[in-house]
């Protein structure tokens, strides 16, 4: 059995978590996506958030684009005097507790473009992955770059292209997988979980990137090149799926009383009380952040009388701090029998090691079956 790393309370930390998934807009922008209260995207993770960009000769040379980054007048704000920033709409309307519609749409420009899209600059460490409802994609500036497949890791994106500043300066390197057909859904996936965009209206929508850039791990919808009078839109829907963890009481925790009982792990009555009927699992993968742990117990007497049958709490293995505690009392049980859940908010710091403890105080049958983290 893996060593109990404290059976003592050691001082209460954190606080009650927030709302799971916030939303964040500021002119020409969405400034923040936060899940658990980390931010994934934007201002606090350094990249410019949702936007629109338009380049004139196809690079991100100083001179030579355009954005809807802190425009307040519907018109794309231009880095040189001599490009007319086009007419842009920019718009986002939540839509339930993790998801937002989006507009987008541009023109008609009054010059031409040799590139425009909208970009979503995730944190470099936020997102590792991508898909897409595609066959194959390809990557930029390599050799035989076509890759089979709907699926890849950022890090696997070669990154041949410079990126310099107005003096000529190396700012560093980037790297593209783009698809070649208008595609109609995307997902980036990370410790935090998974955001998805649908595409469901569009015109003059052309492709979909996904860049490895210094400065972040992003998805693109591009527009491609627009010729003076043209005009492009795209809207759809963003989905934040936080990642949920499950802990099966009987496989996935550790115990210091009790027994494998019909798929949980249950005491007794004439077992010893102040052991832990569960503890554990040192989970040291989920992000610091705003979480709730789902503890499924059942007792088989909810009438008998109103005493203490369990304490349960969130403890930091690393910190040796309790981040949220619940004494359950017999009748806080509603029906005999029957598993019921028990949430406890807490705030888990970066680098924790989570476990979630099942303190047994005697007296009764108390069967659990899983803790489900999200």
């Amino acid at each position: 059995m893996r060593k109990l790393l404290s059976l003592l309370v050691l001082g209460i930390c954190g606080a009650a978590a927030a709302q799971s998934v916030t939303f964040t807009n500021a002119p020409g922008r969405m400034s923040d996506i936060s899940v658990r209260g980390s931010s994934i995207l934007g201002d606090r993770v350094g990249t410019g958030g949702i936007y629109l960009i338009g380049t004139l000769d196809g690079s991100d040379a100083h001179g030579k684009s355009v954005t809807s980054k802190g425009s307040t007048n519907g018109i794309m704000m231009s880095d040189s005097p001599t490009i007319p920033g086009p007419k842009f709409k920019l718009s986002f309307t939540q839509t339930g507790p993790t998801s937002v519609s989006f507009y987008a749409e541009v023109g008609p420009v009054q010059t031409t473009f040799a590139g425009m899209s909208m970009p979503f600059d995730f944190g470099k460490q936020a997102v590792s992955s991508f898909r897409f409802n595609g066959t194959r994609y390809l990557l930029g500036g390599v050799p035989n770059p076509w890759r089979q497949g709907s699926a890849g890791n950022y890090r696997d994106i070669p990154t041949p292209f410079r990126v310099t500043d107005a003096q000529g300066n190396l700012l560093g390197y980037v790297g593209v997988a783009s698809t070649t057909l208008p595609t109609t859904w995307a997902e980036v996936s990370g410790g935090f979980g998974t955001v998805r965009v649908d595409v469901t209206r569009s015109s003059h929508y052309g492709n979909l990137h996904f860049y490895n850039h210094f400065g972040t791990n992003n998805l693109e919808l591009g527009f491609g090149s627009m010729k003076k009078g043209e005009t492009a839109f795209v809207e759809g829907m963003i989905q934040v799926v936080p990642q949920i963890w499950t802990y099966k009481a009987s496989t996935g925790l550790f115990h210091q009383v009790g027994r494998a009982d019909s798929g949980g792990w249950s005491a007794s009555k004439s077992d010893p009380a102040n052991k832990y009927l569960c503890y554990g699992p040192y989970e040291d993968e989920a992000p610091a952040g705003d979480y709730g742990a789902e503890f499924h117990l059942m007792l088989d007497n909810v009438t008998a009388d109103n005493k203490a049958i369990v304490n349960l709490d969130v403890y930091d293995a690393n910190s040796g701090c309790v981040l949220a505690s619940q004494k359950l009392t017999r009748k806080q049980f509603k029906k005999a029998n029957n598993y019921q859940a028990f949430t406890l908010a807490f705030t888990a710091p970066s680098k924790a090691r989570l476990e979630f403890r099942t303190y047994f105080l005697g007296g009764a049958y108390v069967r659990e079956e899983k803790v489900t983290l999200k």
